[in-house]
């Protein structure tokens, strides 16, 4: 979805990121979108927990999965701010004991909401 938000910046005007995996293409995504140019208007609301990741993600790093999902979401929010995207358009969350499932971004999908539908006229 991160991908899709700067690709086809003009055709989606906000993004709900529930627990952005972008550790697995981390470095082919920092060099994409430091050469792009991002939308200022657009609204960008990221969440993740404390507690993600799953058995498939561990065969595919080696390390502290948890922190993977932390730091690509912190590193994303990040990208952004240089990207020029206003502070009052991005919303991070990150929630404790949260893990990577369903049930998690079910929880936090009408906070979304609320905030990519705010400045709608």
């Amino acid at each position: 979805m991160a991908f899709m938000g700067i690709e086809y910046k003009d055709q989606i005007g906000g993004l709900g990121i529930f627990s952005l995996a972008n550790w697995i293409t981390s470095k082919a995504f920092d060099s994409y979108i430091a050469r792009k140019e991002l939308d200022p208007e657009q609204r960008v609301y990221i969440q993740v927990g404390t507690q993600e990741g799953d058995d498939t993600d561990r065969k595919l790093l080696y390390g502290n999965m948890k922190q993977a999902y932390i730091d690509g979401s912190l590193m994303y929010y990040k990208q952004l701010l240089k990207g020029s995207v206003p502070i009052d358009n991005i919303h991070l969350n990150i929630f404790a004991d949260e893990e990577h499932n369903e049930i998690a971004w079910r929880k936090h999908l009408p906070e979304c909401l609320r905030f990519l539908s705010e400045k709608w006229s």
